[in-house]
């Protein structure tokens, strides 16, 4: 699979509130995040007060090509960078993969892959960990080729650091993703492991199960309760509405059954992240070291 630029144009896009086959993604405050709609041969994409995207069902000549039509006003660059970080991921889920919300660093086992909700701190760890000499490879959102065994599949990125931790680490604030020119998929990358990013913190409800912490503590999940919160964080995927989506379900189960899926959790603050980096460290330098 490859990716082509951008193509900037006119658009007619469908009227999505009124459409009966809109499905509608809605942000925590209750606002509208994106519509998607499969008209013929054809998927919308519409990032509410950005951009209108429309790309193929069926990728021609296995390569995804997709046209956009900014709205008014708005800056060009983060239409680009939101065909990589949103649009990219969700059409090759549409073309039979399936990606999480999350980051990923590449370790001597394979890929480590931190998920967990929006500004739940998991690319701060990421960053911590890549200064002790794990790459980043996947930011936003990990693409996993589920069939045989489960391996990352690496897209064009950049690491998204917010202005008050960005200056730590010495990455820019927010940097977006430019055009790239065609891209292939990267080469696989095997699964290591999965970690859920508990960070706690006085403003943040605490996850299902989890008990409040001192101190950073890193537990394997069971194989039930490891595949509802990945499947949780699953891009594009609504989790009351799974139970319809047999290939979904059936990748999720997979995952969960052949790769191993921790708990992280530790006390808000940069001053505390030094344990939970030191117990993610020890996991890859110690129970995910490859055998010989």
């Amino acid at each position: 699979m490859r990716v082509d630029d951008l193509y900037l144009t006119e658009l007619e896009p469908p009227d999505f509130p009124s459409d009966p086959r809109t499905f509608t993604n809605y942000r925590s405050n209750g606002k509208v995040e994106y519509y998607t709609l499969v008209d013929g041969d054809d998927v919308w994409f519409r990032l509410e007060r950005l951009a209108t995207y429309r790309f193929p069902r069926a990728p021609e000549d296995g390569v995804l090509r997709c046209a956009a039509m900014p709205d008014p006003d708005v800056d060009v660059a983060k239409v680009i960078d939101q065909f990589y970080r949103t649009v990219t991921p969700y059409a090759f889920q549409e073309y039979g993969y399936e990606n999480v919300h999350g980051c990923a660093l590449g370790t001597p086992a394979g890929a480590l892959v931190l998920f967990a909700a929006p500004r739940s701190g998991k690319t701060t760890l990421a960053a911590a960990l890549e200064g002790r000499g794990l790459p980043i490879i996947a930011d936003d959102a990990v693409i996993i080729d589920a069939a045989g065994r489960p391996a990352l599949r690496p897209l064009p990125f950049t690491t998204r650091l917010l202005p008050d931790v960005a200056p730590v680490f010495g990455k820019p604030v927010l940097e977006r993703i430019g055009p790239q020119g065609l891209v292939c998929l990267g080469d696989p990358v095997p699964l290591a492991a999965f970690v859920q990013v508990d960070r706690q913190a006085p403003d943040r409800k605490p996850l299902a199960g989890a008990e409040p912490v001192e101190s950073a503590t890193l537990t394997r999940l069971r194989p039930s309760q490891a595949f509802t919160e990945l499947v949780g964080r699953a891009h594009f995927v609504d989790p009351d509405l799974v139970s319809g989506d047999r290939r979904t379900l059936s990748n999720f189960l997979r995952l969960t059954a052949q790769v191993p899926v921790f708990r992280l959790s530790y006390p808000s603050g940069l001053d505390r992240l030094g344990e939970a980096v030191d117990l993610l460290e020890r996991l890859v330098r110690e129970d995910l070291a490859p055998v010989g």
